[in-house]
């Protein structure tokens, strides 16, 4: 569906040269809900506008729907951009319009008559629940209501593929778990593929398939949403994992020798991550008993990632070095990630 090809952007900005992009090559599939994460300035927002050449790439090729984007005429862009939409962070809804009238403005170029440009942009709206608020003006709407009123302007054009810049970070958790849903919901229905960029890996854990990480404008890792989270390879990767799943407090406390995380002797602070399944019940137990090693949970967390769990757990062990060796060893061929935080 998309092709990204060894795609650089380069920005000339007082006379220095900003790679924004470099190297950047990804392949999204049809149907699927494809995420891209990176701090602020890592290139992501660049990235998405590139696909649908709103910023042309400096060398590499784009690739839509079997189209080479590249190598058409900027006629030839704005026919192919008719099978893309996108929506922003900030709605950039008209005000003068109500929601139904920012609807058919996008429609105002199609062939449709009157009355079937007026049926379908109500039907849009009550697609993304909107059918009671259709003469309500943006200032009259809440910011979820914004963005859905964005999503049925942006689906008026009958789209293969819907870009999202930052849809939701304007938006309370609540209100965006609900645009979150709402966007699923789309790509079901309509097999609309969906690029979604964020700074946040709880949005990605929530819709995606598979994401893309994204760091000064490179590309450090790529993979199904599983697979990331419970075997994050790059340092920025790690980095998102741990906040989403609250284990960053614990390298801080770590760090500041906070009295939770004070160690005595023979004694160490292991994270256990596990994923696709269930730690067995008696794994603690099983380890306390067999390695006679003593044993407290310190932090535990579970995200459920496409129906299966990603499990956390900081516990401190205490007990003879070999034996701690042994217990270790054990919960490795459990299948169980261990890594060792601290020790003395």
């Amino acid at each position: 569906m998309i092709k990204i090809e060894h795609v650089n952007k380069t920005f000339i900005i007082k006379k220095r040269n900003i790679h924004a992009l470099q190297d950047i090559s990804l392949e999204i599939k049809a149907g699927e809900i494809f995420g891209i994460i990176g701090y602020s300035g890592a290139g992501k927002s660049t990235l998405i506008r590139c696909i649908n050449l709103l910023e042309r790439p400096t060398t590499g090729s784009i690739m839509v729907d079997g189209e080479e984007l590249t190598a058409l005429s900027a006629r030839g862009v704005r026919q192919a951009r008719k099978k893309m939409g996108m929506i922003f962070q900030h709605f950039n809804l008209m005000p003068s319009r109500t929601a139904l009238g920012n609807v058919l403005f996008a429609l105002r170029k199609s062939t449709l008559t009157k009355e079937e440009k007026e049926k379908k942009a109500r039907d849009l709206l009550e697609l993304v629940g909107l059918a009671h608020r259709i003469h309500a003006y943006p200032s009259n709407l809440s910011g979820g209501e914004k963005q859905r009123v964005a999503i049925a302007r942006a689906l008026s054009n009958d789209p293969k593929v819907l870009l999202c810049d930052e849809a939701t970070s304007a938006l309370d958790p609540k209100t965006s778990a609900s645009i979150l849903k709402l966007l699923k919901e789309v790509s079901q229905k309509l097999q609309v593929t969906i690029v979604l960029i964020t700074h946040s890996m709880d949005v990605i854990k929530e819709i995606c398939d598979r994401v893309a990480v994204i760091e000064g404008g490179q590309l450090k890792e790529e993979g199904k949403v599983l697979d990331i989270f419970s075997h994050p390879k790059s340092d920025i990767t790690k980095q998102f994992v741990s906040q989403s799943s609250g284990i960053g407090k614990i390298y801080e406390l770590i760090e500041q020798d906070a009295p939770i995380v004070a160690l005595e002797a023979d004694e160490m602070l292991l994270k256990l991550t596990y994923a696709g399944g269930k730690v067995k019940d008696a794994l603690i137990y099983h380890i306390m008993k067999e390695f006679d090693v003593k044993t407290s949970i310190i932090f535990g967390n579970v995200a459920i990632i496409q129906h299966f769990n990603i499990g956390t757990l900081v516990i401190s062990c205490c007990g003879k070095q070999k034996n701690l060796a042994e217990a270790i060893a054990y919960m490795r061929e459990q299948g169980v990630q261990v890594e060792v935080m601290k020790s003395c």
